[in-house]
């Protein structure tokens, strides 16, 4: 009787699933340009204070709209640096692009203890535009493609009271 062996070509095939598996195990399966489109946030944690925003269009006009919520027992003072970054990247890209600030505005809230506080902040009509411009469908289809999204850093101490004594 002849005994049959996988030969090479099977011992290959299994090897570089086992490789593949483990790249996606140790690393993870990483975000990916591809598809994604639209408006991101990101939030922003300063001590015990959770601040998180969005952009959004409000009528005609974009704001930034954002929301601190504090955990501590105490009444927070938070300074905010909301940013709009702007990504511009290629279908034909082989590396993600890095984003870049474009405007950046600051916002003071005071967010009551173990409670949250609001805040709006209207985009600039410069960039404004930029947001609401239409993709144009007949364009080449390896366009740049502009993202846009909103990041937050937030700065927070605790309200100082004030004592008669």
């Amino acid at each position: 009787m002849k005994r049959r062996s996988s030969g090479f070509l099977g011992t290959a095939i299994a090897s570089a699933a086992l490789s593949a598996l483990m790249v996606l195990v140790l690393f993870g399966a990483g975000p990916t340009n591809a598809g994604h489109s639209g408006l991101k946030k990101h939030a922003a944690i300063e001590k015990s204070v959770t601040v998180d925003g969005s952009l959004e269009k409000d009528g005609d006009a974009w704001v930034i709209k954002l929301t601190a919520v504090n955990a501590d027992a105490k009444e927070q003072e938070c300074n905010v640096a909301a940013s709009l970054m702007s990504t511009v990247g290629s279908p034909m890209a082989r590396v993600a692009p890095m984003p870049r600030e474009i405007w950046k505005t600051l916002v003071a809230l005071k967010v009551p203890a173990s409670g949250e506080a609001s805040g709006q902040v209207a985009v600039p009509e410069e960039f404004a535009k930029k947001l609401s411009k239409k993709k144009n469908p007949k364009a080449d289809t390896f366009e740049s493609t502009e993202r846009f999204n909103v990041r937050f850093k937030a700065q927070c101490e605790a309200a100082a009271t004030d004592h008669i004594s």
